[in-house]
């Protein structure tokens, strides 16, 4: 099982976006976590669509964090 954690500081970013799909691409990952997303639960969902993940789970950001997504 391979898996990637990475605190991307914002997924709204298309750089972001392209690096993530990248690197999956790359290394055909079966499970990221996503750090400091600072998104909503579904433009998460949709952008781990386009990066081939079909399921994911968040964790809402507590204070000035940005919350946890891990994605399957």
């Amino acid at each position: 099982m391979k898996t990637a954690c990475w605190n991307c500081r914002g997924l709204g970013n298309d750089s972001t976006v392209r690096r993530l799909k990248e690197i999956n691409r790359l290394h055909l990952l079966d499970i990221i976590a996503l750090s400091e997303t600072k998104q909503q639960d579904g433009f998460i969902q949709e952008k781990g669509l386009e990066m081939g993940f079909s399921k994911f789970v968040t964790v809402p950001p507590i204070g000035l964090s940005g919350g946890l997504v891990v994605l399957a």
